[in-house]
């Protein structure tokens, strides 16, 4: 697996990679080959389109309980913590000394966890921590209040993006 990662993040040519990771190409290609079917396999229970009908009924279900317009769920990051590893533990600890993993969730208006490429023109609340206007399908908050429209925008958003973390 870590053979077909670090290929997946550098791509190039396998002889390249292959050298800086000592191994040989044949090994190299044979790993990717094999990673990749058994990620071809599993696809469908792992990865799935989210099609124009879904987001509409996504968008109306959101507008049903909230305001946000356009939108379709929220995104957000937090840490669970878990057991520090033996090998490379400190790679895990966090801010508060705690050994986490930072886990990204999105949700939907129902409360439940989704992990889809949404396609179109919908949104994702995200807090400020993404960055502001960072992706053309994810929103945060205004920094700059010196309208009553941005307010208005910020409680609205703040409001509605709660979910995520619970009420």
């Amino acid at each position: 697996m870590k053979i077909f990662l670090w290929y997946m993040a550098n791509p190039g040519f396998q002889a390249g990679v292959a050298e800086k990771l000592g191994i040989d190409q044949s090994t190299m290609s044979k790993t990717i080959s094999s990673v990749m079917r058994k990620i071809i396999e599993k696809a469908h229970l792992w990865i799935f389109q989210l099609t124009l009908a879904k987001v509409n009924e996504a968008q109306q279900a959101w507008q049903e309980k909230f305001q946000f317009p356009i939108a379709i769920g929220i995104i957000d990051c937090t840490h669970v913590q878990i057991l520090k590893p033996n090998h490379h533990g400190d790679e895990c600890i966090n801010k508060k000394g705690l050994a986490t993993v930072n886990v990204q969730a999105t949700s939907n208006s129902s409360e439940i966890f989704t992990n889809v490429d949404f396609p179109g023109a919908v949104l994702l609340l995200g807090d400020d921590g993404y960055g502001y206007g960072s992706e053309p399908w994810q929103t945060t908050s205004f920094i700059n209040l010196n309208n009553a429209s941005a307010r208005a925008y910020n409680r609205l958003f703040k409001k509605e993006r709660v979910i995520i973390i619970g009420r």
